[in-house]
């Protein structure tokens, strides 16, 4: 009976217990929220190149000037962008479909190669390519 008495006033370890038991699920919470953080920085910085070189690209008079205008203005801004590797990014331009007066830029790349993608295993990951696409109107309004 003293036994019993004794150890519900003993509380000597409760919370290292209880640390142990709740620290791996806080440290799931922050690694999701550093991948999902690094992804959407990506994302991020893939958009801002897109429209970027999408506004330069105004600049050509043909669509081949147009094209080796964006090609170079990436190859040139990418280092810009910590999470974007020029040699995973890949170039498309087009007329916009239906409109002659609009342009269309589309930049693809694949960031699998970054920080904690690798964590896909513990928690789901949206896709490791990044697909974005600006259109601008040539020759003003």
């Amino acid at each position: 009976m003293a036994w019993n008495k004794q150890m519900g006033k003993d509380c000597r370890g409760v919370a290292a217990i209880e640390f142990a038991m709740i620290a791996p699920v806080l440290i799931m919470i922050l690694f999701g929220i550093s991948a999902y953080g690094i992804y959407f920085s990506a994302v991020s910085s893939l958009q801002e190149l897109t429209a970027d070189a999408a506004r330069a690209s105004v600049a050509g008079v043909s669509a081949t000037e147009r094209q080796t205008i964006v090609t170079n203005y990436v190859a040139q801004s990418s280092p810009n962008y910590r999470l974007l590797s020029r040699s995973t990014i890949t170039v498309t331009t087009a007329p916009f479909p239906g409109d002659p007066t609009r342009y269309s830029v589309t930049l693809r790349t694949d960031i699998s190669n970054l920080p904690l993608q690798m964590t896909t295993g513990f928690f789901p990951m949206p896709s490791a390519v990044i697909q974005r696409t600006a259109v601008v109107r040539i020759g003003g309004y």
